[in-house]
C-alpha cells in the first residue's frame, strides 16, 4: 500500500463524511485501549485511472472483540458487550452510521480483532483523482448543480421540529417551510414521542436538548428502543455550545449537531446529509444556499444588535428578521416579572428555562450582550448561586434590556417593510 506521502495532492469526494467516519473510529479505539496505543494509516488500495479507492487503517491494542461480537458490531446499538456502555458511556450507534457514510462514498468498512488483542478496522473509500484546477472547476459546476438539485429534492420532506421555544419554532417553521418541507412540532419529547407513534411518515427529526418534561436525550434514547425508528435521522439542536456537546449528542443516539443560533445554510446542510439519497451525495458541494423565498435584503446596524450576524443565519431575509424582533418584543418584555414570581415561587427550574429562552432568542436576533449575561443568569440558576449572585447577574440583564428593546424598535421603524417575495408568509 503506497503512503499518503506518495499519492496525488487532489482528491474529489465528501470531505465530511470521510472525517466523520475516521474521528468515530479513533475516538472509539482511544476509549476502549487502556494499554498500548492508537495507529492509523491511510495509502492507495487500487486505482483506474481517475478513480481511485483509498485504504484507511485505525489499529488499536484494546480489548478487542470475539468473533460474534464482531458480526453484530455495525447493527444500531450494538457494542461487544453491553458493560462497556456502562463503563465507557454510548450506544455503538456511531458505527452503525459510520457504516451508512462509508457505503454512501461506494466504500466498505470491516474489523478484524481478537478477545485482549486489539482490533484493527479497515475503510475504503472511493474518489476522483483530481489537480487544483479541476478542483475548482469541479466545486463551482458541482455546487450550482447540487444546490438545485438538493433543494428541490428537499421539497415534500416532512420534519418533526421538537423544540418548547415559540419564537424558536416559529423562525425554523418558516425557514424549512420555505424550501417545501413540511414540518410538525412538538414541544417536548414526551410530544415528541407521540407523535411519532401515531403512524405519521417523518424523514427527520430536528430535536432540541434542553426541554421541560421531557429532554432531548431522554426523548432519542427512547426513540432508538423501538426497531422501526432505529435509522430515522435524529439531528441535535443545543444552545449550550459546550466542548463535549457534539459526541454526548451523538453518544445519546443522534445522527448530527446544530449549535444555537442555527444559521440557514447549516440548517439546509444538515438535513441535505441526512434526508436525501445517496445518489444526490456523491460530490462534496453543500447546499449553501437559501432558497430564493429568502432572498438577501439591508437591514439597518445599531449599537446592541449585530443585525449582519442574524441575517446571516437567517439567509438574509428581511421579512424573518422583522417577524423576529416583533415576536422578540411581545415575548421578553414581560421577562422580569415572570422570572421574579418564578423565584417568589422557589422554582430555581422555571427561573433557569426563562434565562435560557432569553439566551437562545438574544442569540438569533444577534443581541449578543443580552445573550451572554442570559447565559450567565441560566448557568447561576442551575447552579443554584446564592441570591447575591443571582441578583447581581439579574440586574445586568435588566440594564441591557432597554438597550436592546430600543433598538428592536428603531430597526422595526427604521427597515421598511419588504414586498412579498413568495414562499412562506
Amino acid at each position: 500500500m503506497q503512503t499518503m506521502s506518495d499519492l496525488p495532492g487532489v482528491f474529489l469526494g465528501d470531505p465530511l463524511r470521510l472525517k466523520q467516519v475516521l474521528v468515530n473510529l479513533v475516538n472509539n479505539a482511544v476509549k476502549f485501549t487502556a494499554v498500548g496505543g492508537v495507529t492509523v494509516e491511510a495509502g492507495l488500495y487500487s486505482r483506474a485511472g481517475d478513480e481511485a479507492q483509498l485504504l484507511f487503517v485505525v489499529r488499536d491494542t484494546g480489548m478487542g472483540m470475539t468473533a460474534e461480537q464482531q458480526q453484530r458490531l455495525f447493527q444500531a446499538f450494538s457494542q461487544a458487550d453491553s458493560s462497556t456502555t456502562r463503563k465507557f458511556g454510548g450506544t455503538g450507534l456511531g458505527l452503525a452510521i459510520s457504516k451508512r457514510l462509508v457505503e454512501m462514498m461506494d466504500g466498505s468498512i470491516t474489523v478484524q480483532s481478537r478477545l485482549h488483542a486489539g482490533s484493527v478496522f479497515h475503510v475504503r473509500v472511493k474518489l476522483t483523482v483530481g489537480d487544483a484546477t479541476m478542483l475548482a472547476d469541479h466545486a463551482e459546476v458541482a455546487r450550482k448543480v447540487d444546490i438545485r438539485q438538493r433543494m428541490e429534492a428537499l421539497r415534500g420532506k416532512r420534519v418533526l421540529l421538537v423544540e418548547d421555544n415559540a419564537i424558536n419554532q416559529e423562525v425554523a417553521s418558516e425557514i424549512l417551510n420555505a424550501a417545501g418541507i413540511i414540518v410538525n412540532i412538538a414541544v417536548d419529547g414526551g410530544q415528541a414521542l407521540e407523535a411519532l407513534a401515531d403512524g405519521t411518515a417523518y424523514d427527520g427529526v430536528l430535536m432540541d436538548v434542553q426541554m421541560p418534561v421531557m429532554d432531548g436525550y431522554e426523548a432519542t434514547a427512547r426513540i432508538r428502543q423501538q426497531p422501526q425508528w432505529r435509522d430515522l435521522p435524529i439531528i441535535a439542536m443545543t444552545a449550550n455550545a459546550m466542548r463535549g456537546d457534539r459526541e454526548k449528542c451523538l453518544s445519546a443516539g443522534m445522527n448530527d449537531y446544530l449549535s444555537k443560533p442555527v444559521s440557514i445554510k447549516e440548517l439546509y446542510n444538515v438535513l441535505v446529509r441526512w434526508l436525501l439519497p445517496p445518489e444526490l451525495m456523491r460530490s462534496d458541494t453543500a447546499a449553501s444556499e437559501p432558497p430564493a423565498a429568502l432572498a438577501p435584503a439591508v437591514v439597518a446596524a445599531v449599537q446592541s444588535l449585530n443585525t449582519a450576524s442574524a441575517l446571516e443565519k437567517l439567509g438574509g431575509s428581511q421579512e424573518i428578521y422583522r417577524k423576529l424582533l416583533t415576536r422578540y418584543q411581545e415575548a421578553q418584555i414581560e421577562f422580569d416579572a415572570a422570572f421574579a414570581a418564578a423565584r417568589r415561587a422557589g422554582d430555581g427550574y422555571a427561573a433557569m428555562r426563562l434565562a435560557h429562552n432569553l439566551k437562545s432568542t438574544s442569540g438569533l436576533i444577534g443581541a449578543e450582550t443580552m445573550r451572554a449575561a442570559a447565559a450567565r443568569l441560566e448557568e447561576l440558576c442551575l447552579a443554584g448561586a446564592p441570591d447575591a449572585e443571582l441578583e447581581a447577574c439579574l440586574a445586568e440583564v435588566m440594564r441591557e434590556f432597554p438597550r436592546v428593546l430600543a433598538e428592536v424598535a428603531d430597526v422595526l421603524a427604521a427597515t421598511p417593510r419588504p414586498a412579498a417575495v413568495g414562499g412562506a408568509a
